[in-house]
């Protein structure tokens, strides 16, 4: 538990990041955080979404996640709920399932796809994509 908690706050640190003691040991407390893979999804996305007042709530729901697949669903709605707000092609229409389009492009894809394919693929903008894949950073590797 004392390693995990050192390994949490170097990563937070790496970050520029910190957590204070109770949701620092709630977090080294957990069963899935000896998992590297959920321990690292989760500190990442509590950097990318959480602020002072919705900390808690959200460290309740993603340790509520048994294994990392269940992480990565949450993870994915919040994807849903944050990028496909507002999404429209170029020329204007409604885009819904970008999230689910552009991931099943990344998996299908032999070579993967730069930015400029998935933006022509799916008719969008740099400017609907890229924090998308900003949020999805390392995860899709």
């Amino acid at each position: 538990n004392t390693s995990r908690r050192v390994l949490i706050s170097g990563i937070l640190k790496d970050l520029g990041k910190c957590l204070d003691e109770d949701k620092l040991e709630k977090i080294a407390r957990s069963p899935q955080t000896s998992n590297p893979l959920f321990l690292s999804s989760l500190l990442k996305e509590l950097c990318v979404c959480a602020t002072y007042t919705s900390l808690d709530e959200l460290l309740k729901s993603y340790l509520a996640a048994e294994t990392v697949g269940d992480l990565f669903n949450l993870i994915l709605l919040r994807w849903e709920d944050d990028y496909e707000f507002n999404s429209f092609t170029k020329d204007g229409t409604p885009r819904k399932f970008l999230v689910r389009d552009v991931l099943v492009s990344l998996c299908l894809s032999s070579r993967g796809m730069t930015e400029a394919e998935l933006e022509a693929a799916h008719v969008v903008t740099s400017a609907m994509l890229t924090p998308l894949l900003s949020a999805a950073g390392d995860s899709l590797f």
